[in-house]
């Protein structure tokens, strides 16, 4: 197998004695490599400050909305159980004779806890 033939080491292409002062591409790559990832790191910064701003804003005013709409749920939980309370008398009338205590079947005996409490995540994010 033939040898490879060595390589000679690189020439400055100035005369003997002086020396070249001029940016090598390499470091001008990196330089330039350098100053976009410094701008994209307060790109990103910036970014997530807008962002933490944005969710602040959202969640105040979920909560400011949840606490105007509260009395309109409490009156219509309370318009719900009236009438569940009336059809359970109607129903006691019609079988109470027969079968004496009526048991109520609404899937609604249990009013939402919603109704009554923001959510946790409003106050306070994912949990």
């Amino acid at each position: 197998m033939p040898r490879k033939p060595k390589r000679d080491r690189a020439v400055s292409s100035a005369p003997p004695g002086e020396s070249t002062l001029a940016v090598s591409p390499k470091k001008q790559q990196w330089e330039n490599l350098s100053s976009e990832h410094q701008w994209l790191l307060k790109q990103i910064k910036r970014k997530q400050t807008e962002s933490g701003n944005f969710i602040e804003q959202m969640r105040s005013l979920a909560l400011e909305i949840w606490e105007k709409g509260q009395p309109f749920y409490q009156e219509v939980d309370a318009i719900d159980s009236e009438i569940h309370n009336l059809f359970a008398e109607i129903l006691a009338m019609k079988k109470g004779k027969k079968t004496g205590a009526v048991k109520s079947s609404c899937r609604y005996t249990d009013t939402p806890a919603y109704w009554y409490s923001p959510p946790l995540t409003i106050l306070y994010g994912s949990v």
